[in-house]
């Protein structure tokens, strides 16, 4: 198999066991990304807009009030749910890191006693076990805020 062909098949293999196990969490990762791009783009704009009525004489002070407010806002928010966020995603990491285990506890019962006397299994075992969910996880996570960043850009 070529290595494109290999990076696909693992991508689409990891995208299929968080969506067997979490259809949420996908959501939740792909809605953040997008957050996460869109918000430094706002919080740009409304900087402008605080600089430009600073150079226009006519403004109230209640327009640049308002626009302070937003500001901190968008600065403030932001930060909170970036924060609720990465405790669920460590959350999840936990319990995904549990299910990789259980599965492969269950892929292993099915193995005979010599299955284990073969170096190239018990190898395949021990990766396995080493990398658990965490290398999933963030593979789709690394995925989908590249895809956003591509998207944000253009």
């Amino acid at each position: 198999m070529k290595p494109k062909k290999k990076v696909f098949k693992g991508i689409k293999d990891c995208i299929q066991l968080l969506f067997k196990y979490n259809k949420k969490y996908l959501l939740i990762s792909i809605t953040m990304a997008i957050f996460q791009g869109v918000i430094p783009t706002l919080t740009l704009r409304t900087s402008q807009q605080i600089l430009n009525t600073l150079q226009k004489n006519d403004t109230t002070i209640k327009n640049l009030v308002f626009l302070l407010f937003i500001y901190a806002i968008l600065n403030i928010i932001p930060t909170v749910i970036i924060s609720i966020y990465s405790y669920y995603r460590t959350k999840f990491n936990k319990k995904f890191e549990k299910y990789i285990d259980e599965l492969l506890l269950r892929k292993t019962l099915e193995l005979d006693l010599k299955d284990f006397e073969d170096d190239e299994v018990y190898n395949m075992i021990n990766r396995a076990k080493s990398q658990k969910g965490i290398d999933i996880t963030t593979m789709f996570e690394n995925l989908v805020n590249s895809n956003s960043l591509i998207l944000i850009k253009n």
